[in-house]
């Protein structure tokens, strides 16, 4: 987490952002960087910036006259290494090639750091840091002052200072009671936040709601690297379409982590409805999205939310590719665009409105939402089957999950499969694209043998997997993780699990430390964890056995899936990485990432 320097007096340590000559401060990483030449023309997919990691890829030197790939046909984008020092990449089917700078080495045709740069700064724990020396390692660990905590390579003295970054860190949370099936029991499930704080400050909270001004809760103190959890009422759920202030804002005076549960925990028999989503601050939020979601059993139950985040009156233009219905708010036709208009902390609930036709038609995957101010996204639906159709799995559930700006998608994701629960399981994955002529590859291939394939803007292309995939795209991408029903392994059980819904962080998105909360009451939770090959990663102040990973794809990353127990939890490594929680019970489930950068 960058934020605005920490200018008090105290004698704690503080990570310096005045640069030696030569360097200047990047507020991406949070350190120093030596000035590159041409760096600010550089685009995205060649600069590969990969936040909170001490292996910074820089943009390649000039271009240098081709020697022994001559004028040899290749793939557009394609990279190579000809040697340790010396990457190609394909330009108008011709390798152009580019010498790596000094202290940088050829990996998968891409120059990388082999070492810290001087003067980067990078966390150690929750209140330490490390400054790289002039030898390209780092030194002694130093504390931060005393009630302040090390993020992304500052001291983060409190939320009264400006915050730069874009992450699962903040302080100031939307939450929404979403649609979700009342069980057979007839009782009206809760939603719960559970606040994390990875601080050394005790955080306070304050929760309120423009529709129940009256709200209040025994305890809004989070101590530091403790829990607290928010059992909110059930008396505002967002279910009718339109436009309403049944919202719930937590602000907090500390950079706190908040998780969303719908409820928190295994409600028991015949109460079989739970999911989760990882919640993002207010400044983390953007105006622009593109939605992944599901299709609704019934009709109208399959949901677009979008709140006001930002004060006085955003207008929201909603182009769908199904009909929407908005209540008094207006409607959307199939293929159409309507413009919104709400105002701060209003919520507009668009569901589906094309009746009982085909499935398809029902499905809130696509739709382009973009505000003229950050808004918040979130999809979901009251009752689900994944899959559906002719091939449906029993049993169903309801799914909920908040977008990620479009302006954050990365271009490589590792799509790991939840853990599997009978020989027939399997995940399934769906891969929504951001612009037209989006060439995506897959590594293994996927079904029917798809290496590769292209995309328009708000296309999605599905594929079911029981092993791990990676996925890149010469565009942004965003990837959607599936489980299916309980009914795969009806025995001994009968059925562990149900429908569950996450958005996996692609590898732009990965942190280098992470703090999260397993629900209780559930008999399986898993932890399932995505990092370079060779790092090594700390579980909870234990390493985690080599044994335990296994590489796939490129063979540049491993990932290991292992059992875990209810409570809070912690994970670091000198690299960022990748953390995705789920866990099973009867017929229910729970699926959530553990942490995200959102790196623009």
């Amino acid at each position: 987490m960058v934020l605005s320097a920490c200018s008090d007096d105290s004698k704690g340590g503080e990570p310096q952002t005045r640069c030696p000559e030569g360097q200047s401060f990047n507020p991406i990483f949070g350190q120093c960087q030596p000035n590159v030449a041409g760096l600010d023309d550089t685009s995205p997919s060649d600069s590969a910036i990969i936040p909170d990691q001490d292996v910074v890829a820089v943009p390649d030197v000039p271009f240098e006259q081709p020697q022994d790939s001559g004028n040899q046909a290749c793939e557009p984008n394609a990279r190579q290494c000809v040697n340790d020092s010396v990457s190609e990449v394909c330009i108008h089917g011709i390798w152009e090639r580019h010498v790596c700078p000094a202290t940088y080495v050829c990996s998968r045709g891409h120059c990388e750091a082999t070492g810290c740069l001087a003067n980067a700064v990078r966390c150690v724990s929750n209140n330490q840091f490390q400054a790289c020396g002039e030898n390209g390692e780092f030194g002694e660990a130093t504390t931060c002052a005393d009630g302040k905590a090390c993020v992304a390579g500052e001291c983060v003295g409190g939320c009264s200072i400006n915050i730069k970054e874009r992450s699962n860190l903040g302080c100031d949370y939307i939450s929404v009671r979403h649609d979700m099936y009342t069980p057979s029991s007839g009782e009206l499930l809760a939603h719960s936040v559970v606040v994390s704080n990875p601080g050394t400050a005790a955080a306070t909270l304050v929760i309120t709601s423009p529709e129940l001004p009256n709200l209040s809760f025994p305890n809004t103190r989070v101590e530091p690297l403790s829990s607290l959890v928010l059992d909110f009422p059930t008396t505002i759920p967002v279910i009718t379409p339109g436009v309403s202030r049944r919202i719930f804002r937590i602000a907090s005076d500390q950079p706190v982590i908040a998780t969303q549960f719908g409820p928190l925990n295994n409600p028991g028999r015949l109460k079989e409805s739970s999911d989760a989503t990882l919640l993002l601050p207010v400044n983390a939020l953007g105006p622009r999205y593109i939605t992944l979601g599901w299709r609704g059993i019934q009709p109208g139950t399959a949901y677009v939310d979008i709140v006001a985040a930002s004060p006085g009156t955003t207008n929201v233009t909603v182009t769908s590719p199904i009909k929407l219905n908005g209540g008094a708010a207006g409607s959307v036709a199939a293929g159409g665009t309507t413009v919104f208009t709400i105002h701060a902390n209003q919520v507009l609930h668009l569901v589906d409105a094309q009746g009982s036709s085909a499935p398809i038609l029902r499905d809130v995957s696509g739709i382009i939402v973009e505000g003229t101010q950050p808004i918040a996204v979130y999809t979901g639906a009251r009752l689900v089957n994944i899959p559906d159709g002719p091939d449906v799995i029993l049993a169903g559930d309801h799914i909920e999950q908040q977008m990620f700006p479009t302006d954050t998608w990365g271009t490589t994701y590792l799509g790991v499969p939840f853990e599997s629960r009978a020989a027939a399981d399997f995940t399934i994955f769906r891969v929504l694209a951001m612009e037209d002529e989006t060439t995506v590859t897959f590594d293994p291939p996927v079904a029917n043998n798809t290496s590769a394939t292209v995309l328009a803007r708000g296309q999605f292309f599905e594929f079911k997997s029981s092993e791990p995939v990676e996925v890149s795209a010469d565009k942004p991408i965003q990837l959607g993780q599936y489980m299916i029903g309980g009914s795969i392994n009806p025995s001994p059980g009968p059925g562990d699990g149900d429908p569950a819904f996450v958005l996996p962080a692609a590898i732009e998105q990965y942190r280098d430390d992470y703090v999260f909360l397993v629900p209780a009451g559930y008999r399986k939770n898993f932890v399932t964890i995505m990092a370079p090959a060779a790092e090594e990663v700390v579980l909870n102040g234990t390493p985690v056995a080599a044994a335990s990973f296994r590489t796939f794809g490129s063979g540049a990353w491993k990932f290991a899936t292992l059992p875990i127990t209810a409570g809070i939890h912690t994970a670091t490594s000198n690299q960022a990485f990748g953390v995705l929680l789920h866990g099973y019970d009867y017929y229910i489930s729970y699926a959530f990432v553990g942490g995200i950068i959102l790196a623009e």
